[in-house]
């Protein structure tokens, strides 16, 4: 018997005995609990017929006592005999009702619980009411029996259910000369029931009437619950309680089951009381009788079956113990064969004259051979390259011996001959007395981690786009460069180029396709450069080139040709033939700069240069250039912060009817009050917020700043519209049409207040989009108009799609009237174009007398200009409008 079998074998006999114990136990505890459940069942059921009887019995009580009350009312002699008196005729009604009132009250308020009463002649009519007004079941209960004493209900009444009871009225001869109907209360029920058998909480009381075919629902307290007028829908045990014995019945319901107990009330015949109570309520205590004593022979079961294990425990663990002790050492030999044989890890083990003697699995997987070629051969025969064999033999198990081990990277041979690189580590095994017996060489193939490693060094110094050098990389490289250039005294050139045009393509066609457009720019720049030179791409459409070793500055001149033709030829892409050229600006070393940082900041400064004087060319960088750079630089830096610091301000300039001067609405125009440079003109900082992505966040504060002062005039009884530009950038973003909606909900204005003026030149951009923008712009009640309209040329086929309100003539056709033909000519074209298609017209740049007298002789609606008045202040225009309403 081995050792599993053993401790399934002990197991399985302490398992038994504790089973045994259990069962017993348990069969015990049936044998108990059987009975003892039965009779506590039996005590509970009795206690609650007891209680049913009780309380049908208080109820009977009541019952009677409202018969004797009734009766008695009716007896008394003296408003009986004024009742005779009336039925003779010989009193009136009111008589008679006038002496019986007071005493019958009186006695109804000794009784205290009757709500109400009526009595009636003897010929059934109602002579005296008192309390609540009682239903037709009263004047029908006086009639059924002339002699006897009736009960009905509980009906229905103003002042909720109550039980009718009719005494008949007999005179001192014994013939009935009335009847009295009495309303009683069904509150009274509450102390006898109380008393009969106390109160649970979720008890449901019932008593039903036999003759009437009327059940109340009471609950705990008496109170009446609700009430069934008919015989069906009485539940079928109080029917049968009425001539049946009493009993109980389990009933079960939608909510939870409950335990009814019924029987007759003896007092009343026809009647029947039932009690019900919630089953868990009527099993809680049932099961409380029988819970001690199973609870303590659950508490001696369960510690002889303690005892019981502590009594084997301790002789089983001797006999495991036994078992254990003859299987350890076949056990350690197994563990240590397995994982020797399932490492993930090769592994050799050699003898103490470095020969293989044992070889796992992972080390025949990873070289190729099979256990047998391993087996006898040494270990650098094995597993290195002839070359290598000798300087292992003798540099490798020095170092093992030396320094007890050694581990590092090498390159070891599979059985095919390919080299693999390894992390090998080799381990000697001495025994007692410190002689090694054993050498353990474990090795793991780490091809797949060192090609991931250069995968990772690649991406972190190319661009994953176009595997151009990245920004990492080209420093490195120029670094090397600017090295070479000081030993060898030669020059070195860095060429800093800016795509035209990328940005459109980006815009409209999307960044896929701008992708690919600049994977093809860097192949074609790749032909167009030599093998030693570097180009790199520094992120967008930006990049770098590494010249060395050049003879002088017509060899970067040469080469920055070389990269703009090749650029002349169309790109293909996505099935779009796009345009592009490039601005290149050049710096040399050592002539402009002596580091990286200084090279390449004077090429980005000579880049600049080449757009200002019409882009798709190059420029070296010069001493002038640096100043404008720096300028530039902190323009820029200064602009960022003007609209923080409050530096922006918007100026007005005023815009009338050319009929009748009058002023009808104003121009906002922005400007840069700079705290040390004075006021910047908009041509210096506008084309720089564009350029450098601000114009947005200057637009936006344009707009709220101008609608604000727009309220204001309006609340100061200057109604005026007033004209805002947007920019090409703040139409063709997301979030206009909800900026504006923004601007007008916070300021206040009036939608037709506000008129947004758009270029021409960037409607012909972008049409398309600019149409969906501007048709939501209008759908808020805004007022649209094109600015600077007569210089795109071709924007006529698009004017009729476009949903704008207004076009603005542009002051370039405006200078010349009337002596310039073609102005006069282009000026009369557009007026009578805007009238065929229902457009208004302004003309700006007005300057002269001459100039209006034109324009209003050809019925042009409104102008603007120096004529009228240059921009001004907003209190300056207030003043203006002053004098020219005086």
């Amino acid at each position: 018997m081995n050792l599993d079998q053993s401790v399934h074998l002990q197991r399985r006999i302490h398992r038994f005995a504790v089973m045994g114990i259990l069962i017993t136990g348990l069969l015990v505890a049936l044998a108990t609990a059987i009975p003892m459940y039965r009779h506590a069942h039996t005590l509970v059921s009795s206690s609650h017929m007891e209680g049913v009887r009780a309380q049908a019995q208080a109820v009977g009580q009541f019952l009677e006592k409202a018969t004797e009350l009734a009766r008695q009312i009716a007896s008394r002699s003296a408003v009986r005999d004024k009742l005779v008196e009336y039925n003779r005729w010989e009193i009136s009604l009111a008589e008679m009702a006038q002496f019986s009132a007071p005493r019958i009250r009186e006695a109804l308020d000794q009784a205290g619980n009757i709500a109400g009463m009526v009595r009636f002649d003897a010929e059934g009519n109602p002579v005296l009411e008192l309390g609540i007004a009682l239903p037709d079941a009263a004047q029908a209960l006086a009639g059924q029996d002339p002699i006897a004493t009736r009960r009905t209900g509980p009906v229905a009444t103003a002042a909720g259910p109550h039980l009718l009871v009719s005494a008949p009225i007999l005179s001192r001869d014994g013939e009935r000369v009335g009847t009295d109907v009495l309303a009683f209360g069904l509150s009274q029920l509450q102390a006898p029931l109380t008393r009969a058998h106390g109160s649970l909480p979720r008890t449901r009381l019932l008593v039903f009437n036999g003759e009437s075919g009327t059940t109340v629902e009471l609950g705990p307290s008496g109170t009446v619950v609700r009430v069934f007028d008919t015989t069906e829908s009485a539940p079928g045990y109080l029917r049968r309680a009425v001539d049946g014995p009493a009993g109980q019945q389990h009933v079960a319901q939608n909510g939870p089951d409950e335990i009814v107990f019924y029987t007759a009330i003896r007092e009343m015949p026809g009647w029947s009381f039932a009690y019900s109570i919630p089953a868990t309520d009527f099993y809680r205590p049932v099961l409380w009788q029988i819970l001690l004593p199973l609870s303590m022979i659950a508490l001696l079961v369960s510690a002889g079956a303690v005892l019981t294990a502590r009594t084997i425990r301790p002789m089983a663990e001797r006999v495991l113990q036994q078992a254990r002790d003859l299987t350890e050492l076949g056990e350690s030999r197994l563990l240590a064969a397995s994982v020797f044989d399932a490492s993930p890890q090769a592994v050799l083990i050699m003898d103490a004259s470095h020969r293989i003697i044992e070889a796992n699995r992972a080390s025949v997987r990873i070289t190729g051979y099979g256990q047998s070629k391993l087996h006898g051969k040494p270990l650098c025969e094995a597993l290195f390259r002839p070359e290598k064999r000798a300087s292992c033999d003798e540099l490798l198990w020095q170092r093992v011996d030396a320094h007890n081990g050694w581990q590092g990277e090498t390159e070891l041979l599979r059985c095919s001959g390919e080299v693999f690189p390894a992390w090998q580590s080799v381990t000697p095994v001495r025994d007692a007395s410190g002689v090694i017996r054993h050498y353990i060489c474990m090795f793991t193939d780490i091809g797949e981690k060192k090609q991931a490693e250069e995968r990772i060094r690649h991406l972190a110094h190319h661009d994953p786009l176009t595997d151009l050098p990245n920004r990492t990389l080209l420093t490195d490289r120029l670094a090397h460069g600017l090295d070479r250039a000081r030993r060898h005294r030669t020059s070195l050139a860095v060429l800093f180029i800016d795509l035209d045009r990328f940005k459109y393509v980006n815009d409209s066609l999307g960044h896929p396709v701008g992708d690919a457009l600049l994977r093809i720019v860097a192949e074609r720049f790749a032909t167009a450069l030599r093998e030693e030179d570097t180009l790199s791409r520094i992120g967008g459409d930006e990049f770098v080139v590494i010249l060395e070793e050049l003879g002088g500055a017509d060899d970067a001149a040469r080469v920055a040709r070389k990269l703009l033709d090749a650029l002349e030829t169309p790109s293909r892409v996505d099935g779009h033939d796009l345009f592009i050229g490039a601005s290149i600006g050049i710096s040399l070393f050592p002539t402009d700069g002596d580091s990286i940082d200084t090279l390449v900041r004077c090429a980005d400064s000579a880049m600049y240069r080449a757009k200002e004087v019409g882009r798709n060319t190059f420029q070296f960088f010069t001493p002038e250039q640096a100043s404008q750079s720096r300028e530039r630089f902190e323009l820029e830096r200064d602009l960022r912060q003007a609209v923080e610091r409050g530096e922006l301000r918007l100026v007005y300039q005023p815009q009338a009817d050319c009929a009748t001067g009058r002023i009808v609405g104003v121009e906002a125009l922005v400007r840069w009050q700079h705290p040390t440079r004075g006021l910047v003109p908009p041509d210096r900082f506008i084309p720089l917020a564009e350029e450098i992505g601000l114009i947005s966040k200057i637009g936006a504060w344009v707009l709220n700043a101008a609608c604000a002062q727009a309220y204001q005039w309006e609340k100061q009884g200057r109604s005026l519209r007033i004209a805002v530009n947007l920019s090409g950038q703040q139409i063709s973003r997301d979030g206009l049409v909800e900026l504006v909606r923004e601007v007008l909900g916070t300021t206040g204005l009036s939608p037709t207040q506000l008129e947004l003026e758009i270029t021409e030149g960037h409607l012909l951009q972008r049409v398309e989009q600019c149409i969906a923008t501007l048709r939501d712009l209008k759908s808020l009640g805004v007022t649209l108009a094109i600015d600077d309209f007569g210089t795109g040329y071709s924007s006529l086929s698009y004017l009729k799609k476009l949903p704008v309100d207004r076009l603005k003539i542009d002051r370039s056709f405006v200078e010349g009237i009337p002596d310039d033909r073609d102005d006069v000519a282009i000026v009369a074209t557009i007026l009578s174009m805007a009238r065929n298609l229902g457009l208004d017209v302004i003309a700006e740049g007005v300057e002269n007398e001459t100039q209006l007298t034109h324009l209003r002789d050809a019925r042009c609606a409104e102008y603007q200009g120096y004529l009228l008045s240059r921009p001004v202040s907003p209190a300056e225009l207030e003043a203006l409008l002053l004098d020219a309403t005086t």
